[in-house]
């Protein structure tokens, strides 16, 4: 787009020029003035000699003289009067006409060397990132071309690198994927939304293997975040093709332990089961099926206790969120055996915890009452890990705020308070004066009628 406008600036500038320089310029207009300055002044001095005559200063014999070496000095004057020079005129001419040609080349120049003239080509592109890998492949191919040929001029766009690694990936090209994002973490470091990219798309590219490099991203993840479920589930299979099962169920049990999707919870499920059934009679375990007899309390956490009969230490204590009710979990210890059928079996237990005012509810308020505009999302404003965040960022770049993001996913008290803070299950949130707005769906519901921009503007965060 902005070729074609600069051409088109080019182009009108020049018909300009051409238009002005080949113009004939008639000299007669300059004549003309000349000669009609000429008579005024001569009737000028005709005038002042008749008031001389008047007042006495000149005698009336020399008046009719006077007058005639006037006209003579005059007639004279204006006949040798050279017109001025032609290529000289020509001359200014072109100077003054191929000014705004120039002026506009310049311009232009100085943009190609400083600016990006390419920018307008990423427009729209967080958006990609939550496109259909099947429905919307023929768009994705079109923006991975589009991006491959911005980084081969301008290798150092970082966004332009994972923005690639993206589509990359989501088109299954995996090995391609890795080596975008490895050149986007060597511009910038390490990143929590860029890491969890890449770790997925060198996972893939290893047909599901942990080689040194994989394993080293994911416990750089693990390290921000000790219980990311995709990590700690790639971990989890990876120890399961090695046999060692026991170390399999507790990562599992870990990932379970956290908030994740419905799906991904019966995947989990299912891969605990399986490596209970290798253990076989290694881990005696008890299968506890608990329901609840009315609504469990929204954001509340259930444990399930193994004590020895009588009281005492703990054998295990397993965590589940409660929304997970009713469901059947099995407890199990290795530091002493629930054998069942045992006369000194332990008694499982179970209750859940209700959060109230959690201290991260404190950080929360002042963090939302700190800033004008605030936006708790998955990843950063740059390097989106979802792609309802993504579309959030987009609309309020689009909008031109300035405003507070946070990361959930580098903090997990963040992640679970931010839901029981504002009473809202889902991320992203957007706050403005301290005031929540909502999630993606209304944010962006609120943007298409307008009520948002009203709302900013109302609240004096927006050009009225």
């Amino acid at each position: 787009m902005f070729y074609f406008a600069a051409a088109g600036l080019l182009l009108l500038a020049l018909l300009v020029t051409l238009w002005a320089l080949l113009r004939p310029v008639s000299a007669a207009p300059r004549r003309s003035v000349r000669k009609d300055t000429v008579r005024a002044l001569y009737q000028d001095r005709l005038a002042e000699i008749e008031r001389e005559t008047s007042a006495g200063q000149v005698a009336p014999e020399d008046r009719a003289a006077m007058e005639a070496e006037l006209g003579s000095v005059l007639l004279a004057d204006f006949e040798t009067t050279p017109e001025p020079a032609a290529p000289a005129a020509r001359l200014n001419r072109m100077f003054l006409v191929t000014t705004p040609v120039l002026a506009v080349a310049a311009a232009i120049s100085i943009y190609l060397l400083t600016g990006d003239p390419g920018a307008d080509q990423l427009r729209g592109g967080r958006a990609l990132m939550s496109l259909d890998p099947h429905a919307d492949r023929a768009e994705l191919l079109v923006w991975r071309d589009r991006l491959a040929d911005r980084v081969a001029m301008r290798d150092q766009d970082t966004e332009s690198w994972y923005l690639l690694g993206h589509t990359q990936l989501l088109l299954g090209e995996y090995e391609n994927a890795a080596a975008s994002f490895a050149v986007a973490h060597a511009q910038i470091g390490p990143d929590p939304g860029l890491d969890m990219a890449w770790l997925q798309a060198l996972y893939m590219a290893k047909g599901g293997a942990l080689d040194p490099q994989t394993r080293a991203i994911a416990e750089r993840v693990l390290e921000r975040n000790p219980s990311q479920p995709l990590v700690l589930e790639l971990f989890a299979v990876d120890a399961f093709r090695s046999e060692r099962y026991a170390e399999a169920v507790s990562l599992l049990n870990r990932a379970l332990s956290g908030a994740v999707s419905a799906s991904q919870r019966a995947a989990l499920s299912a891969g605990m089961v399986e490596a209970r059934k290798r253990l076989g009679n290694l881990e005696p375990s008890l299968d506890v099926n608990i329901a609840a007899s009315a609504e469990t309390p929204r954001g509340a956490t259930l444990f399930v206790i193994a004590r020895p009969v009588g009281g005492g230490m703990p054998y295990a204590v397993v965590r589940r969120p409660a929304a997970t009710l009713p469901a059947s979990i099995p407890v199990s210890s290795w530091r002493s055996a629930i054998v069942p059928d045992s006369p000194n079996r332990s008694t499982p237990s179970a209750y859940w915890r209700v959060p109230m005012a959690e201290p991260i509810h404190a950080t929360i308020d002042e963090q939302v009452k700190s800033d004008d505009i605030v936006l708790y999302m998955k990843g950063t404003p740059v390097f989106p890990m979802c792609g309802f965040s993504a579309g959030v960022v987009q609309l309020l770049t689009q909008l031109d705020v300035k405003y507070q993001a946070y990361n959930v996913l580098d903090d997990m008290d963040l992640r679970e308070g931010i839901k029981t803070y504002s009473d809202w299950p889902t991320i992203p949130q957007l706050y403005l004066k301290g005031e929540f707005v909502g999630g993606f769906d209304i944010v962006r519901e609120m943007a298409e009628s307008g009520e948002l921009q009203t709302m900013l503007k109302e609240k004096g965060l927006a050009e009225a």
